[in-house]
């Protein structure tokens, strides 16, 4: 009886092709990853600059008291492609200010505070 010292070629191409499946595996879990990061990021920004606009806002219309003053609406666009809208409604009794941020690709989110002159 004789005996196989190597591997067949049959052998050999079905490993390949199990190797590239694992590997067509891999790179889609990298690229989901990597957009997955992407998307962290840009949320952080607009999560930092929607509370840095209201904080301004805030400011803006508390700094007459007593007697407080709505502040103006304005718009930012940004070097990032996120474009900052805000306005303000009310009187000088009290206001509701909001924000909202544009992302490049359509999303759009919006935070909103109500604020009271004392």
């Amino acid at each position: 009886m004789r005996t196989k010292t190597g591997a067949a070629l049959l052998e050999v191409i079905i490993a390949l092709v199990v190797l590239g499946i694992g590997a067509s595996a891999l790179t889609g879990a990298t690229t989901g990853l990597a957009r997955a990061v992407r998307l962290g990021q840009t949320a952080a920004r607009v999560g930092g600059r929607s509370a840095s606009r209201l904080e301004a806002l805030r400011a803006l219309y508390l700094d007459g008291r007593p007697s407080c003053r709505v502040p103006p609406a304005g718009q930012v666009n940004h070097p990032d492609g996120l474009i900052e809208r805000w306005w303000a409604t009310g009187d000088a009794a009290q206001t509701d200010v909001a924000v909202a941020m544009a992302w490049p690709r359509g999303r759009v989110d919006s935070i909103s505070l109500s604020i009271r002159c004392r």
